[in-house]
């Protein structure tokens, strides 16, 4: 059960990551 909540917090994080890099990828 944690094991599951601590993957998708995970997940969750590297997908916010990536979408942030693309937002800074589209501004220049």
């Amino acid at each position: 059960m944690i094991l599951k909540l601590w993957l998708l917090s995970t997940i969750h994080q590297s997908i916010k990551l990536r979408s942030t890099e693309n937002r800074d990828d589209n501004l220049k």
